[in-house]
């Protein structure tokens, strides 16, 4: 009996042991595999063709009206016009596109078609450009059909047998565009695959003759104004809502600012066209090209990335490394490519009318409710702790040392409060164990001496006085397995079903830095678990307030054997923020415009744009749309800049929130750190300079009533203009002259504001 006894322990134990062997290589990722999924994309049902309208009339025709538009199309190659009320006629494609003066025989091909196409041809392994004019509308494969208040074209390109059907027709006031990708008909798969699509790429172009801008949402906004001399500059693109970060880069270009709003528009003889993409929009790719760099006109468009490539580097670190081109096959990345048109007359055919259309359209579309501000005036940024490597008895180890501490944290908050009752947020960044070691956030512990105790004493007082404390969370990146995840079989794989790995750049020769350690993207399919786990272990201390940094600024998809297209990834993200949202205050970072909705607060708006060669000026459309759909917003860290006085004005024009980012400790703990970047952020140092701004702009801001902004005009080169909704004007002066302004001298680098008046 004793010998079967502990032959049953024995057993018992050996299962015990193979078991927590087994849990252990299937945490580590040596074994098993990733069994998640997402649901595809819900299915976009296509129009039904209705009569066919015979090919070759030269004649205008009218296919669809609505109480203030008339859509006219002829048959012969295409092109239509859409005519507004005031008699003002918007083009698909410019009537003297084939006569243009400046443009070559190609260009003025592509300046007179409606469809340019990229398509993958496998057995030459090249990329194939073609145009609608040339292939469809000179060898007369293309049909035309009847639609519901408007028509369907079919664009057939015979040599790679690829038919795209595009649907124009009026919807309400608004003219739309669409591509519903099912009906699209690829012949020869095995060898050709439709790549990218540029839909509609000069509509609206403005001419030789015309006067206006193009729009684009680089950065905060940014304007290209027609024939701007430029032509011998880079035309602008960016992709919306950022790059895709599943691609193997080797190499970072130039900063610069994505678009993370899906619109662009075009200012044109006193009248605006804004174009919304509301179909497709995590695929594709903003382009803005100036006047006499192609042809004589200035045109903005998008254009849809329906399938990926990346490059995939042979034995990198040799002299021998070679790339090879690696191609998406199978499905397209979304449903349907889709855009829609506003047109503005009046005093809102401008840029301001165009951010008040968009801001529409998210009310009534996205069902974003306008709200009311909480008269946030001053963001803090607090960084806990940091990971460096140090030398103990002469062997390198990595540490965890604290930044700031949260009894100091509280004392700083008490000396701002006393004049900001009700108006302060401080948020805790690089603050849990499991955050600094790079690991999925899901079970945060405080690191460095710091602890839940502290926190929930800041958190109460804070909360007591009407104002905000939140911890920030990172569930998106992560360079380490643990808490469940995997580097190797949970992070999201690039087109070599390889991981897609997120690497460091060295600021000099931003070549990758072999020295740093590499991050993954968790499969978008796991988003919903992580936040979960961590709102779980959230509740359990009353944290009342999160920011999930990266997930609500980012744009990547999967491309191995659990696939997860661009498109289905941010529906899992919009997911994830949801539940996150459904619990407690959301501050987002850099917000994409698909995350608005879960957007409590958000932070790091971008200040300025790009400033890409061809562009010529910056405006605040991001801010315009955030005013009162979000309950507040600030730019980035003040005291961070080159320039801080700068970017301190630029908030009080905008009706920013001043933003600062601080520790409370050490500053020789940052060097040859990951925060080594927090070069000016000593507490103490900038604590007089933080009291004595946030009591300036508080009093701007109080002027204005914390309403919105409508307005926003330069006057002279560094001299704005900002409105309010309540009536209330700022003049920022950010140069060195002196401005006369309403009967009084705007000093440099100062403001003044005019109050709004009792009617």
């Amino acid at each position: 009996m004793r010998k079967k006894k502990r032959r049953l322990i024995a057993v018992i134990v050996l299962i015990a042991v193979l078991g927590a062997l087994v849990g252990g290589l299937y945490a580590a990722g040596i074994i098993g595999s990733l069994r998640a999924s997402l649901p595809p994309l819900e299915p976009v049902e296509a129009q039904a063709a209705g009569e066919e309208i015979p090919f070759g009339n030269e004649e205008w025709i009218q296919v669809g009206r609505t109480d203030t538009l008339a859509l006219f199309m002829r048959s012969s190659d295409g092109n239509f016009y859409v005519e507004t009320a005031s008699g003002e006629q918007w083009y698909a494609n410019p009537l003297d596109a084939m006569d243009d003066a400046y443009a070559t025989r190609v260009y003025r091909m592509e300046l007179a078609s409606s469809l340019i196409i990229n398509y993958y041809d496998l057995q030459d392994k090249q990329t194939v450009k073609k145009n609608s004019e040339a292939v469809c509308v000179k060898k007369k494969s293309i049909a035309f059909y009847r639609l519901e208040n408007g028509f369907l074209a079919e664009y057939t390109f015979g040599d790679a047998g690829i038919t795209i059907p595009v649907e124009v027709a009026l919807e309400g006031e608004q003219l739309c565009a669409r591509i519903v990708t099912s009906q699209i008909v690829e012949t020869n798969p095995e060898r050709y695959l439709l790549a990218s699509i540029r839909l509609l790429p000069n509509f609206a172009s403005g001419g030789a003759e015309d006067d206006g801008y193009l729009f684009v949402p680089d950065g905060e906004g940014a304007l290209m104004y027609f024939n701007n001399g430029k032509g011998n500059m880079s035309e602008y693109q960016a992709y919306v809502y950022g790059d895709n970060l599943t691609t193997t880069n080797l190499f970072r270009p130039a900063d610069a600012y994505r678009a993370s709003l899906p619109v662009f528009g075009i200012r044109r003889n006193g009248s605006a066209m804004l174009s919304v993409i509301t179909g497709g929009a995590g695929i594709s790719r903003l382009t803005a090209v100036p006047s006499l760099r192609n042809s004589t006109y200035c045109s903005v468009f998008a254009e849809y990335l329906l399938r990926f490539n990346d490059k995939y580097v042979l034995d990198e670190s040799s002299l021998t490394a070679q790339s090879i081109t690696l191609y998406q096959q199978g499905e397209m990345e979304t449903n349907c490519c889709e855009q829609y048109y506003c047109f503005l007359e009046g005093e809102q055919a401008d840029w301001a009318g165009m951010a008040a259309c968009y801001r529409e359209y998210l009310i009534t579309e996205e069902s974003l409710a306008p709200r009311s501000p909480d008269q946030t005036a001053l963001f803090l940024d607090f960084y806990g702790a940091v990971s460096r490597k140090e030398s103990i008895v002469g062997i390198p180890i990595t540490v965890q040392r604290r930044l700031s501490d949260l009894e100091t944290v509280k004392a700083t908050y008490q000396s701002l409060r006393k004049e900001l009752e009700g108006k302060l947020r401080v948020r805790m960044l690089s603050w849990s164990v499991d955050g600094l070691k790079g690991k999925v956030d899901t079970s945060p512990a405080w690191a460095a001496g710091n602890s839940w105790r502290a926190w929930e004493a800041l958190q109460t007082e804070m909360a007591g006085q009407g104002d905000t404390a939140t911890l920030a969370l990172e569930l998106t990146l992560f360079s380490a397995s643990g808490n469940g995840y995997s580097t190797t079989r949970d992070s999201s794989q690039s087109l070599s079903e390889s991981p897609a790995f997120q690497y460091r750049y060295l600021i000099t020769t931003r070549m990758r830095d072999m020295q740093a350690k590499r991050s993954y993207l968790l499969h978008p399919a796991l988003l919903n678990r992580a936040v979960d786990q961590a709102s779980s272990a959230l509740q359990k201390h009353g944290v009342e307030s999160v920011s999930p940094l990266t997930m609500a600024s980012v744009r990547y998809g999967s491309y191995g054997d659990s696939f997860a297209g661009t498109e289905q990834t941010i529906v899992a993200i919009r997911q994830a923020l949801q539940k996150l949202n459904d619990a407690r205050d959301c501050v987002l970072d850099d917000v994409n415009a698909f995350a608005l909705p879960m957007a409590d607060y958000v932070v790091n708006l971008p200040e300025g744009s790009s400033r890409f060669d061809a562009m010529d000026a910056s405006v605040p459309f991001l801010q315009m749309v955030c005013g009162g759909l979000t309950v507040g917003y600030a730019g980035q860290p003040i005291n961070l800049s080159e320039t801080p006085k700068k970017v301190y004005l630029h908030a009080i024009a905008t009706g920013e929130a001043l933003h600062f980012s601080l520790i409370t400790g050490d500053a020789e703990l940052l060097i040859e750190t990951d925060l080594n970047g927090l070069y000016s952020a000593a507490a103490d140092v900038w604590l007089p300079t933080i009291a004595a701004m946030t009591k300036s702009a508080e009093a701007a801001r109080a002027a204005t009533a914390y309403s919105r902004l409508i307005a926003y005009d330069t006057v002279r080169e560094g001299v704005t203009l900002s409105t309010f909704e309540n009536g209330a004007v700022i003049c920022v002066n950010a140069s060195n002259e002196s401005y006369a302004w309403d009967g009084q001298e705007v000093a440099p680098m100062s403001y003044l504001v005019r109050e709004a008046t009792e009617e």
